[in-house]
């Protein structure tokens, strides 16, 4: 059962949020954001997606080997990359990219690319290497002390683009059964629809607490059943906005501006996955992306614009995504 929320404080934390001079870039981009919200949830979360465990042992030396050939596969410069990533020193003289046992590190990550470091936490199964191809593209996008708007954004789209092609990689190496290199893409759209309706619920708020200038328990309860009741967005978020909204308080912060870059990251992923399986040489697009973000470029307002066209286009790959999900799923392993 959730813990009482302490609306006076919550109140608090919207007005600080919304008046923060600093977010006020992502308050103007919020409206595009919550679309495509509303779009992965609609599209994703056809059936029940739950995470799965995996079932079989892989020490993490074979993960690493089997993500340096992935790189070299992608493109022989990444492959170079990663290896003299993994020999690299930060500022402190340590390896940059550190290795550590799930069950030692507690599982709470401390990675912090932006500085030059990145700690890669793994459980000896076939989830580390696509860990390690997620953590190591941040790398790829990543120079020591760079940070900016566009990259809090955008900056899911390469690693999560990596994860999907390295599942493509590793069924055609037809070395693991396909039912486990499922389940990284599984825990991927699971954590996605869960972002995107968290980033719907802080709508709400952030609506009730324009209009009215305060916030109760009434009140949110009310805009969510003005929600389509047949909708997977109100069945989630009915069972959920209570914990959402305790994260708020307990952060002291709402967390969509975190958030954001899974609900870009998956949706655009999708969508340059799908266009390098219609043709390869679309793998200039992720390339492109990359060096747009590992050198701090800006990137043109128009990118955050969307037709209706455009968003049925991006539907289209996220179903094209769930689609290979689904085949595995349905299918008797």
């Amino acid at each position: 059962m959730s813990e009482s929320i302490d609306y006076e404080n919550l109140e608090k934390i919207l007005y600080a949020d919304m008046t923060n001079p600093e977010k006020k870039w992502f308050f103007s981009k919020f409206d595009t954001l919550t679309k495509l919200c509303e779009l992965v949830v609609e599209t994703l979360k056809t059936s029940n997606i739950k995470n799965e465990d995996y079932d079989y042992f892989v020490d993490i030396n074979e993960s690493i080997n089997k993500a340096i050939s992935f790189f070299d596969y992608i493109d022989p410069n990444y492959g170079y990359m990663f290896q003299n990533i993994l020999q690299e020193k930060n500022q402190s003289g340590h390896n940059s990219v550190i290795f550590l046992r799930a069950n030692d590190y507690g599982g709470i990550r401390n990675s912090n690319v932006f500085r030059g470091d990145v700690t890669i936490e793994y459980s000896n199964n076939l989830g580390d290497v696509f860990e390690i191809v997620h953590e190591i593209t941040h790398k790829f996008t990543s120079s020591s002390g760079q940070t900016g708007t566009f990259k809090g954004m955008l900056g899911e789209i390469p690693s999560i683009t990596m994860e999907f092609l390295l599942s493509d990689y590793l069924q055609k190496d037809n070395k693991f059964d396909e039912k486990e290199i499922k389940k990284y893409k599984l825990k991927r759209i699971s954590s996605s629809v869960n972002d995107a309706c968290v980033i719907l619920t802080e709508k709400i708020l952030f609506e009730i607490y324009s209009k009215h200038k305060r916030l109760t328990e009434n009140m949110v309860k009310e805009r969510i059943e003005q929600l389509d009741h047949d909708s997977i967005e109100y069945e989630i978020i009915s069972e959920n906005f209570q914990d959402y909204l305790s994260t708020i308080v307990d952060r002291g912060c709402t967390t969509s501006i975190y958030r954001q870059k899974y609900i870009y990251g998956i949706v655009f992923a999708s969508k340059i996955h799908q266009e390098i399986l219609e043709d390869k040489n679309n793998f200039n697009l992720l390339k492109q992306l990359i060096h747009i973000l590992g050198n701090g470029y800006n990137i043109s307002n128009k990118a955050y614009e969307f037709s209706d066209e455009s968003i049925d286009d991006l539907k289209n790959a996220l179903i094209m995504e769930l689609s290979d999900i689904s085949k595995y799923k349905n299918a008797k392993i």
